[in-house]
């Protein structure tokens, strides 16, 4: 389920293996999820590290307030409003993965306006 060779760009130096739940260990297992074209995929993993429960996941999903229905799109923004909201003093470890996320949604027809429309949605949700 490893996903793809740009994950080289988390600093694995970083792991504290006496703490499964630090910072960087987490910065590191969210990059982990990104697929090779730049996209996450909704996953309880996911929702796990983020902090919201699946069942929260899938009524956002299914939210008349996003602007694509696809359920990677919305892991996608998801990830990146993580990232941003969590481990803002980290981005040069996630700056790269942020960067080909934002270039898969807005392959998939999302502007960049209303990427962080949604990116800005999703932050109040963590």
């Amino acid at each position: 389920q490893f996903v793809s060779s740009n994950h080289a760009d988390c600093d694995l130096n970083q792991r504290n293996d006496a703490e499964t739940d630090s910072e960087p260990d987490k910065v590191l297992q969210i990059c982990l999820l990104q697929k090779a074209n730049g996209s996450f995929l909704l996953s309880d993993h996911l929702a796990d590290l983020v902090g919201l429960t699946p069942g929260v996941l899938a009524a956002e999903v299914r939210s008349q307030n996003m602007k694509s229905p696809e359920p990677v799109v919305f892991a996608t923004l998801l990830a990146i409003a993580a990232l941003r909201t969590f481990f803002l003093g980290q981005k040069e470890t996630w700056r790269l993965h942020e960067n080909k996320a934002l270039g898969f949604v807005q392959g998939r027809g999302l502007s960049s306006a209303e990427a962080e429309e949604n990116i800005q949605r999703l932050s109040s949700l963590l």
